[in-house]
């Protein structure tokens, strides 16, 4: 049988994204869930060719370059001097803790630092959507979920690079070490300067080209450029594309930019996360083993004390604080990319633990409220 043309997959792929997705708002449960599963459906009869991998990376670069885009330096320095000691709860329960556990059990650096960091962070685009979707954006625990998904935006690109780095194939060593940290820090660093230097010129220029086509090229191929030269440099492509949206955000017309490329962050986000289902193949599920029901509940709790005592120490009540832990469970897009670091063999495995994550995670989030409602009577 001859190879079935890139077009008519993607063509069908679109296809079975719109009905899932369709199902999925009908039923009121994020559609992301869903594009996982007309993935996961579609790719039992389809091979896709491994041209396919170009657009969900291109869904990887949009979806970092909107995060950034969501922020300025001096947002990320005001969210972080608020809620840095939750952060760093965060960052020790559910990384340093994994990521040393694993070192101590004889599992290499590279094993043990990829499955620590697709432990690490809650996917914001599921938290976001079950606090819209239950109308609960006024709420007291929003504040708080919406500062530790800001505080795990910031870190997650680093490991992200980190993770690029050390899946080359070096010899860890405080050397090799210093070096990737270094290229990362230059990154950033450089990225402030060019977001203070280049202000003023980007706001003459979008205000110029905004409703030409030409804002679009300059824009997408900024954020492109960017991506592939972190990824030249051996860092993640997202660290780039993160960079280019805080560069792009201190030009105060974030709102402006946001509008004329939602459309393209759509189209390339929802085939993203389509992919992710495609690569949850069935022969994948015979890697489901007790280390993987131990990092799940392990999880769970982790997120679940994060929320539940992060809460308490940002004020909610005890109700706010334990809603607070049950959404921030879910993981997604993150543990997602982070995952395509780790050693082939363990792929088929972190696959399995982010979607059973997800799946949990949307459910517990979903039921939140009637959940602390039973525990705590009002």
């Amino acid at each position: 049988m001859s190879e079935i043309p890139l077009l008519l997959i993607v063509g069908l792929g679109a296809l079975a994204i719109f009905l899932f997705g369709y199902i999925g708002k009908k039923i009121k449960l994020p559609q992301l869930l869903f594009y996982i599963f007309a993935g996961f459906i579609l790719s039992q009869f389809i091979d896709f060719n491994e041209e396919f991998d170009f657009i969900a990376k291109l869904g990887i670069v949009v979806l970092f370059f909107f995060i950034g885009l969501e922020f300025n330096i001096l947002k990320v320095i005001e969210i972080s001097r608020k809620i840095w000691v939750i952060g760093i709860i965060d960052l020790i329960l559910n990384f340093l803790l994994i990521f040393g556990i694993l070192l101590a059990i004889g599992e290499s650096f590279v094993v043990s630092f990829g499955i620590a960091s697709i432990v690490y962070a809650s996917s914001s685009s599921i938290i976001i959507k079950i606090i819209v979707d239950n109308h609960r954006i006024a709420n007291p625990e929003t504040d708080f979920l919406l500062g530790i998904s800001v505080f795990e935006d910031i870190v997650a690109p680093i490991l992200l690079a980190f993770a690029a780095s050390i899946s080359i194939g070096k010899d860890i060593s405080f050397v090799v070490t210093a070096v990737i940290f270094g290229k990362i820090l230059l990154v950033i660093l450089l990225g402030i300067v060019a977001a203070f230097l280049s202000r003023k010129y980007l706001i003459k220029i979008i205000e110029k080209y905004l409703n030409d086509e030409i804002m679009i090229a300059l824009i997408l191929g900024f954020v492109i450029f960017l991506a592939g030269f972190t990824e030249y440099l051996h860092l993640s492509e997202a660290l780039g594309a993160f960079v280019a949206g805080l560069i792009i955000a201190e030009s105060n017309k974030k709102f402006e930019i946001a509008q004329i490329t939602i459309p393209i962050r759509d189209f390339f986000v929802t085939f993203f996360f389509f992919y992710f289902g495609v690569n949850l193949k069935s022969s994948s599920f015979q890697d489901f083993s007790w280390f993987l029901v131990l990092l799940v509940i392990y999880s769970i709790a982790g997120k679940f004390i994060t929320g539940f005592v992060g809460g308490k120490m940002y004020g909610l009540s005890k109700r706010r604080s334990f809603i607070s832990g049950l959404q921030l469970i879910p993981r997604g897009e993150f543990s997602i990319v982070l995952a395509k670091y780790l050693p082939l063999l363990l792929i088929p495995l972190a696959n399995i633990y982010i979607f059973t994550m997800a799946l949990i995670g949307t459910i517990l989030g979903y039921f939140s409220y009637k959940i602390s409602d039973k525990i705590y009577k009002k």
